[in-house]
């Protein structure tokens, strides 16, 4: 996926790994840039960008990407004008593993959780028949600042969910940049904000499953968490790892994680 204004944002496609790409998709939308491309399987895939017209568009794919089609954008109305997604980790967007739902994150206006539930006529996704609800999980609000990135995992029947976010204008305040969510089947379940939050405005987060760690990445370093989000700490390079090896990163995709100007990590086991 490339973002842009308008036709910038589009998709590619690729079986030969890498060797060659097709473009499958272009942004219809003049004023309309994508923010972020999920698969939960070899053929189900959703794709959200910026409001158009005040609604979120977002497509969906059930082939692999080949062909997309449009959700009906009634109701996936924005909460104010400013309301948006941040592309900065590709992780706005969650799916949730049974593909009968999925997660978007906001910020830029109203930082709100989106959770959308789908619905299904003669086995296939009905694209006129969305089903919204809104959360507000206690992140920073504003132009510049709100949710940017979610992950889960699940524990027996209990989901459990990670946002973080800030500002990224004011990357070293910490006050909220993230937020954990266990077991939404409570009826008084609901967000809380991180006890110790991480030590600044963080863009991606990822739970690594080899270790039981949750991690997030920002500019201005890295942190994890070992109780599901309710604590941070500093993740500080180890002897040996360059000065910086914390800094800088937008992404991940674990082991690895990615920055600006090509710059990749990989995580070392330790």
């Amino acid at each position: 996926m490339s973002s842009g204004a308008g036709g910038l944002s589009r998709l590619y496609k690729t079986t030969d790994a890498c060797r060659t790409w097709r473009l499958v998709l272009s942004n219809p939308d003049e004023s309309g840039f994508w923010d972020a491309i999920q698969f939960t399987s070899p053929s189900f895939g959703v794709l959200i960008g910026d409001q158009v017209r005040g609604h979120f568009p977002v497509f969906f794919s059930t082939d692999g990407g080949d062909t997309w089609q449009q959700f009906d954008s009634k109701p996936t109305a924005a909460l104010d004008k400013n309301q948006s997604f941040f592309a900065a980790s590709n992780t706005a967007l969650l799916i949730d593993p049974s593909n009968t739902r999925f997660y978007m994150i906001t910020g830029g206006g109203k930082t709100s959780l989106i959770t959308v539930n789908l619905h299904f006529t003669a086995g296939a996704i009905c694209k006129d028949c969305l089903d919204l609800s809104y959360a507000h999980p206690e992140l920073a609000a504003g132009e510049t600042a709100g949710g940017f990135s979610l992950a889960s995992r699940v524990d027996g029947a209990n989901p459990i969910m990670v946002a973080v976010g800030g500002d990224y204008k004011a990357p070293d305040k910490t006050i909220g940049t993230a937020a954990f969510w266990i077991d939404d089947r409570r009826p008084n379940a609901r967000w809380h904000a991180s006890e110790t939050p991480p030590h600044g405005y963080r863009s991606g987060v990822a739970y690594y499953a080899s270790s039981k760690t949750w991690i997030t990445v920002g500019p201005n370093g890295t942190d994890v968490s070992t109780d599901d989000g309710r604590n941070w700490r500093a993740l500080k390079p180890a002897a040996g790892e360059i000065p910086d090896a914390d800094k800088n990163w937008n992404a991940l995709s674990l082991p690895f994680a990615v920055g600006s100007k090509g710059r990749i990590g990989k995580l070392s086991s330790r």
